[in-house]
């Protein structure tokens, strides 16, 4: 598998932001995110608002997968 490229969590949430998520709150340096589903169910998402996230590989691709 290819080097994923690294991301600041400003560019996170404008990627995570084409997929209908809209940022609900920010406490600190964690912004959390929320998209509201078709049957009304809704997903929330935290993400650290740094230079650069440092995440497990094996974190990115179950986030790719939601």
């Amino acid at each position: 598998m290819p080097k994923l490229k690294v991301l600041s969590g400003a560019e996170v949430v404008t990627i995570l932001s084409i997929f209908g998520f809209k940022v609900a709150s920010q406490r600190g340096s964690h912004i959390k995110l929320r998209r509201i589903e078709a049957g009304g169910g809704q997903q929330t998402l935290t993400i650290p608002n740094h230079k650069e996230l440092d995440l497990e590989p094996q974190t990115m691709p179950l986030a790719i997968r939601y």
